[in-house]
């Protein structure tokens, strides 16, 4: 799996294999950064002014890695710290700085939540993105998001995930806590609409 730019310009990827997992892509388009973009000489960091939709994944890499370090109640009380919920767009976002910037960075740009940041930061990239690329990316990170609400939504009801009603709308993200998932299965989940 390699990203690359098109004769357009564009970034854009290979055609997947049907093993191609989200990680082997965020693995790819931080390859193609590292050789191809060159953060040293930027003026702007990619959390500037930008929106940041977490995922389940995330928050459960952070509280994880913060298990240690606070107490059980802080770590309980840490996703109302550190997100809210944009009622128009019906997403949970990371909070912001005064400036629109992401309240995870340090005054010098850096990401205080590099090792735990949320899929949508991992597949950043700087640049034009190809059509196509960019709703594969935007369909993984919407299936991601979706599985977020679904975890927020079973903490806010003490731990229980409310039986959801018909057919088609369990996300089956909600019950994987990694990104080893084949990008595939996301797109053939997307197109059966099993994402609320």
């Amino acid at each position: 799996m390699e990203i690359y730019r098109n004769e357009q310009g564009e970034i854009t990827c290979d055609a997947l294999d049907s093993d191609t997992t989200v990680s082997d892509l965020v693995h790819a388009v931080l390859r193609f950064c590292h050789a191809h973009v060159d953060c040293t000489t930027c003026t702007e960091t990619c959390c500037s002014g930008l929106t940041v939709y977490p995922d389940h994944v995330f928050l459960k890499n952070l509280l994880s890695i913060l298990h240690h370090t606070i107490c059980d109640q802080d770590l309980a009380d840490l996703p109302w710290r550190i997100m809210r919920f944009d009622e128009v767009m019906r997403k949970w976002f990371l909070i912001q700085k005064a400036d629109g910037s992401c309240k995870f960075l340090s005054q010098k740009g850096r990401c205080l939540l590099y090792e735990a940041r949320p899929l949508v930061c991992r597949m950043h990239v700087c640049g034009t993105i190809e059509p196509v690329f960019k709703k594969m990316k935007n369909d993984i990170y919407s299936a991601y998001q979706n599985a977020l609400g679904l975890e927020m939504e079973r903490i806010l009801n003490g731990g229980m995930l409310q039986a959801m009603k018909g057919p088609g709308t369990v996300n089956p993200l909600s019950l994987m806590d990694t990104y080893e998932v084949r990008v595939a299965d996301i797109l053939d989940w997307t197109r059966k609409g099993m994402f609320i």
